[in-house]
């Protein structure tokens, strides 16, 4: 097996005679190298490996055995792989060292192809007339990698420097300006170069600049710290002579066994002006706070009142000084205290809001005991880190006063409405039966004294039972109108396409007769409503879209759309139009817009019983016309759930 040693061979070294001695030196000699921590390679004058110490095979990977022998330029990448041979046939041939005993920089090939950085120094080393050389390898990869963490470091830090918005300064033990970042410029005016090397004193005005190099001396004196390691707010002097308000800190900084000392300049000057204007803002709010009808009381987390304007103190007749550290529960009775403190308490551990945010009514107590209806509402208010709460408050005494009032307002016409129903319903009842004793008896005498009375009196008779039956019509109508307000709705979930289905079916041989044709876009809903109610509705507004239509083809378009989340249906005809000022009169009950011939037109109570029967179902109706373009009937129908 091959030596990662150099072998001596006969006639090349000392006496053979001192055979012992020389095998106790070459094992002295192994000892050393194979426990340096640096590699040893030992090359001839061709560039062989004869040498190949144990840090060699941990710095490459090799075994002496894979490298005796070889060109040692199976060691290195290019460009010095294919320089080597020509390094060493100069120097062999010139003597001229470009790399003999010149230690540098070099990079390496380990086994598995990785290349590294390496710290290589290379002598001769004459060994019984041969000449051999000796190179010296440190992997400096660690060194290398820490040099760049360094370099990134500094220049993180200097980036820092130049973007963070305080100014930085440092000064050395005599006060001189030793660097002055961007932002120091910034606030100063100063570039560097006008700064550098000057005194810090002179970014300063009276009577700090007369007092800082006393300052500094003291504390280099007796470490007795005034200014050093202690943020202060000073004046600043800027290069146009102008001063301004600013925040600085002093800290001391070793720099290589050099005291040096940097100062953060922070510009307050907006800072100071907005605490003055919260100064301001807060005195006004104050001024408010006295002045608004509403109570407002502040508590902290606690619970523990900290203001209590003088709205409040009228209210609750409690003073200031009297509440101020009392718990909120003072103000309520006790059975809203409990409810109140768990609220609050699961607030603060959940975040879940079930007061907060929300305007409540319920009861608070005076200091003499009455109980009085109040509105309250609460509100998160951070105020200086601190959790806030802060609560507004109205005594609705004369208003619950005013609503209780409205309520029996509300059911006297409630009573009076009924009555007018029933009034309705048992005259319509009852005229029914005289009329059509009064419509019979005509068509008697005209059927058995017609000729007698003559033309003229033909002709009241008709007229006579026209009139009755007319009346007759009205009375219906009425009786019906007071039925909406009586009967219940017999509500039902309902396919409103079907209704339509059915609506036309019914009117198949009119529609033709006039040329009108019902028109769906899409389909329409299932909602939940009265049946038949619905059913009239529909029927009636299409009855008046072709009834009142002078177009050679009339159309009737029915549609529903949802609006700011509620469903909007229509009933739009291409027919004469409504005129603007009788948009709302159409509603009135025997309300007609045309002196046409009764027995065409109807009794004008149509749109009543439509109007009548959205509001039954809580909903409304309302009209969009042209004249000569048409009408259209808006309505929604908000009784039960639509789906």
């Amino acid at each position: 097996m091959t030596s990662r040693h150099t072998y001596l061979k006969p006639g090349d070294g000392p006496d053979m005679g001192k055979t012992g001695k020389l095998t106790s030196i070459k094992a002295d000699l192994h000892t050393v190298m194979e426990t340096v921590l640096d590699g040893l390679i030992i090359i001839d004058s061709d560039g062989l490996i004869q040498t190949f110490n144990l840090a060699a095979e941990k710095i490459f990977g090799y075994t002496p055995e894979e490298v005796i022998g070889r060109n040692v330029n199976m060691l290195m990448p290019e460009p010095y792989h294919s320089q080597h041979d020509g390094y060493l046939s100069h120097y062999l041939k010139t003597g001229e060292k470009k790399v003999i005993g010149i230690g540098r920089e070099v990079s390496g090939r380990r086994k598995n192809g990785s290349v590294f950085p390496m710290e290589l120094g290379i002598n001769e080393m004459p060994v019984g007339g041969s000449r051999m050389f000796v190179g010296t390898i440190r992997d400096i990869t660690e060194r290398k990698e820490a040099e760049e963490r360094a370099v990134e470091e500094a220049a993180r830090l200097m980036a820092i420097t130049n973007t963070v918005l305080d100014g930085l300064i440092t000064i050395n033990e005599q006060g001189l300006i030793q660097t002055f970042n961007p932002a120091a410029e910034k606030i100063f005016g100063y570039t560097q170069e006008e700064v550098f090397g000057q005194n810090v004193m002179m970014l300063m005005p009276e009577p700090y600049y007369s007092q800082g190099d006393s300052y500094l001396r003291h504390y280099l004196k007796t470490k007795v710290n005034k200014v050093i390691g202690i943020g202060r707010e000073i004046s600043g002097r800027r290069k146009d002579g102008s001063v301004f308000p600013m925040e600085l800190g002093i800290n001391e900084m070793p720099v290589g066994g050099e005291r040096m000392f940097v100062g953060t300049a922070r510009d307050i000057t907006e800072r100071k002006k907005a605490e003055e204007r919260a100064v301001e803002e807060a005195a006004r709010w104050l001024a408010i706070t006295n002045t608004v009808l509403d109570g407002l009381i502040t508590i902290n987390e606690q619970g523990e009142i900290q203001t209590f304007n003088p709205a409040a103190e009228y209210i609750f007749g409690y003073t200031q000084e009297e509440v101020i550290g009392q718990n909120l529960n003072l103000l309520v009775p006790q059975s809203t205290a409990q409810r109140r403190v768990h609220y609050f308490k699961d607030y603060l551990r959940t975040g879940e809001k079930k007061v907060l945010g929300v305007r409540r009514e319920f009861y608070g107590v005076r200091k003499d005991g009455t109980r009085f209806p109040m509105e309250f509402d609460f509100n998160e208010m951070p105020l200086g880190g601190e959790r806030m709460f802060v609560g507004t408050l109205r005594d609705i005494t004369g208003r619950k006063e005013d609503e209780r009032k409205i309520l029996q307002h509300i059911e006297a016409l409630k009573h009076r409405n009924q009555e007018l129903d029933d009034f309705a319903f048992i005259a319509s009842h009852d005229l029914r039966e005289p009329l059509r004793g009064l419509s019979n008896n005509a068509m008697f005498l005209y059927e058995d004294f017609a000729e007698q009375l003559g033309k003229d009196g033909e002709a009241r008779l008709l007229r006579m039972t026209y009139l009755c039956e007319r009346m007759e019509r009205l009375v219906n109508d009425l009786l019906y109108f007071s039925r909406l307000g009586r009967q219940e709705l017999a509500i039902q979930k309902t396919d409103l396409n079907e209704i339509i289905s059915d609506i036309e079916a019914l009117m198949e041989t009119t529609l033709q007769q006039v040329n009108a044709r019902i028109v769906i876009p899409k389909p329409l809903p299932v909602i939940v409503c009265d049946l038949p109610r619905i059913t009239e509705v529909f029927r009636n507004l299409i009855t008046n879209a072709v009834k009142y239509n002078d177009k050679p083809e009339k159309i009737v378009e029915i549609s529903c759309e949802d609006k700011s989340g509620e469903r909007v249906f229509c009933v739009r005809d291409n027919g004469v139009g409504i005129p603007l000022q009788f948009h709302n009169d159409v509603f009135r009950l025997f309300k007609r817009l045309n002196n046409e011939d009764d027995s065409v037109k109807g009794t004008g109570a149509g749109l009543t019983f439509v109007k009548k029967i959205l509001e039954r179902h809580h909903g409304r109706i309302w009209i969009e016309s042209q004249m000569g373009q048409g009408t259209a009937f808006y309505f929604t129908i908000g009784q039960g759930e639509q789906t």
